[in-house]
């Protein structure tokens, strides 16, 4: 079974708000656990519980309308939603896997207000059984799930749902079926040439765009034999995505002769049908395959981030408790990249809101894990290796739930480099890459483990490749290529990287120590000034048991320039 609370977020800003969802959550625990329930995850305003018998938990469920009432008799204006499933589950290292978990949280999201969602499996088991009373609202894929499940609508003998209620259910059951990332659908590019071999090169490029773009674990990708029907132009964009089930469409044109390619692309949201991307590419021709992997790998990676930029501008108007769980993950993509203790508790409090909210969701494991090795980083907990093993354990549970999400791999590589285990670290980081090697922030982290396993050569050519697939760079890509620089002793290159950033202030420990090493003294300091000030805790001696140099002579490299800006 799992329980939420409805509309938590609004009720907390209330006067009594948080008392009173503390002590709706107390009552729930307390009576699940005297109805026969063993509560195994509370997350916030959220639980599950195990019962030993189907009868026994819907009993519990139906049995949850008192705690809405405060101990004074006063109606706490609380709303839950309640799924329940039956099915295998298995205990692995203190956390509880199996489908079973998976479809009762699906129910959970999709039932309204005040009800509860079963399964064909329950109500088999409970309908024999006079005590309860179902209501069918027909079968329904569940996502991520290959058959559909007839679901009912559970209540006492004496109520019986309204057809307004069946109505809903059945809506929102056809939203939550949808996938959770967004869906994106590569249509035929319109061919501006003679010969037939570009027809063919057209049909193969489009296919191997739709695989590629496959790759990214963050997109619902429409298969080549769906998309194929609506390349010619004829209907609208709103209704191909309508037709196609997508969000995005990548559509374009390929215009060539003996001599030159031109290829352009764009990318349209069908909900406003206005274009949010679009690039011309001219090459000369060559290799047709080699040609193909160039443009199809740069464009794939290109659109990714593209899609989750346009996704994050879309959810930033809405309140925070309507959110879905991929939009969960964005805003906490949104203030973990400010890398400050404040915006790092809040990131960790979306994605922990993700798994919540799906728990197969393992993208969310994943940046949920990169939460707790920057807390480990930058000393934000006042035990840094309990942090550190967290961020490896989460990350862990992200390859479990899904071994082919890349950011499990990466982020249990980011875990490995911390905890000192270079070796480890480089292996996820080419696991993931062998998931998706056309992913830039895998990439950029992947260049980074080579900047600290020695190798800063090898790190900058990462760099490139990432910097091209993503040429609108975050700062961070700028940050990890100025500290391969500044290791390969390229000082005045790289404070002319680290300058370019929107905000040098968080490379201010590099910065310092490479003018140090450029004999600027006065911009060394200033720098130095800067670290102190946004880390006041730090110290050079500290800083120093976080790094993991494989080489003492890089890390001595890096303290000495500290040391020269005056920084102890």
């Amino acid at each position: 079974m799992f329980v939420d609370i409805t509309n938590s977020t609004a009720r907390v800003c209330t006067y009594d708000g948080p008392q009173a969802i503390a002590l709706a959550m107390k009552n729930i625990q307390q009576t699940l656990r005297e109805s026969g329930g063993e509560i195994f995850s509370v997350a916030g305003d959220g639980l599950g519980a195990f019962f030993p018998s189907p009868s026994v938990a819907c009993r519990a469920a139906l049995s949850l309308g008192a705690w809405r009432t405060g101990l004074d008799g006063s109606n706490l204006g609380i709303d839950y939603r309640i799924g329940i499933h039956v099915g295998e589950v298995k205990e692995i290292e203190g956390g509880f896997y199996g489908a079973s978990i998976h479809v009762a949280a699906r129910l959970e999201q999709a039932t309204s207000p005040n009800s509860v969602l079963i399964s064909s499996a329950i109500a088999e088991a409970i309908r024999s059984d006079p005590t309860f009373r179902m209501t069918s609202i027909g079968p329904h894929l569940l996502r991520g799930f290959e058959q559909a499940v007839e679901l009912y609508i559970l209540h006492d003998p004496s109520n019986r749902p309204a057809n307004k209620l069946v109505r809903e259910l059945r809506s929102r059951l056809a939203q939550v079926s949808q996938p959770i990332t967004p869906t994106i659908a590569v249509l035929p590019f319109e061919i501006l040439a003679a010969e037939e071999r570009w027809r063919l090169f057209a049909g193969a490029f489009t296919n191997e765009l739709t695989s590629l773009l496959s790759r990214f674990r963050m997109l619902s990708v429409i298969a080549s034999d769906s998309s194929k029907r609506f390349g010619s132009g004829e209907i609208g964009y709103n209704e191909a995505g309508r037709s196609l089930g997508s969000r995005f469409l990548v559509q374009g044109s390929i215009q060539a002769d003996s001599d030159r390619l031109k290829l352009f692309a764009q990318l349209v949201d069908t909900a406003s049908s206005k274009v949010i991307w679009s690039e011309k590419y001219d090459r000369v021709v060559g290799d047709l395959f080699t040609l193909q992997d160039e443009l199809c790998e740069c464009i794939a990676a290109r659109l990714a981030v593209r899609v989750e930029t346009a996704e994050l501008e879309r959810i930033r108007s809405q309140r925070p408790d309507s959110l879905q769980t991929y939009e969960l993950l964005l805003r906490g993509h949104e203030h973990y990249y400010l890398h400050d203790k404040k915006s790092n508790k809040i990131a960790r409090q979306f994605y922990k809101r993700a798994t919540a909210r799906d728990p197969s969701f393992a993208r969310a494991y994943a940046f949920l894990s990169k939460t707790f090795n920057l807390e480990w980083r930058y000393r934000w907990s006042l035990d840094p290796g309990t942090s550190l093993a967290k961020a490896r354990e989460l990350a862990v549970q992200a390859i479990r739930i899904d071994g082919y999400e890349p950011r499990g791999h990466s982020e249990l590589g980011f875990a490995e480099l911390y905890g000192g285990n270079i070796a480890g670290s480089i292996a996820s980081y080419e696991r993931a890459l062998e998931l998706n090697p056309n992913d830039a922030d895998v990439i950029a982290e992947y260049g980074d483990s080579l900047t600290y396993d020695g190798r800063p050569q090898e790190a900058l050519m990462q760099f490139a490749t990432a910097k091209r697939l993503n040429p609108v760079e975050p700062d961070w890509y700028k940050w990890c290529e100025g500290g391969a620089l500044f290791q390969s002793g390229r000082y005045r290159e790289a404070v002319g990287v680290l300058q370019n950033m929107r905000d040098p202030s968080e490379a201010a420990r590099l910065l310092a120590a490479s003018y140090a090493y450029l004999d600027d003294q006065a911009r060394a300091r200033s720098w130095a000034s800067s670290v102190k000030q946004k880390h006041p805790q730090f110290s050079v001696d500290y800083w120093a048991e976080t790094q993991p140099f494989r080489k003492m002579e890089d890390l001595d490299h890096f303290t000495k320039g500290l040391r020269l800006a005056g920084l102890n």
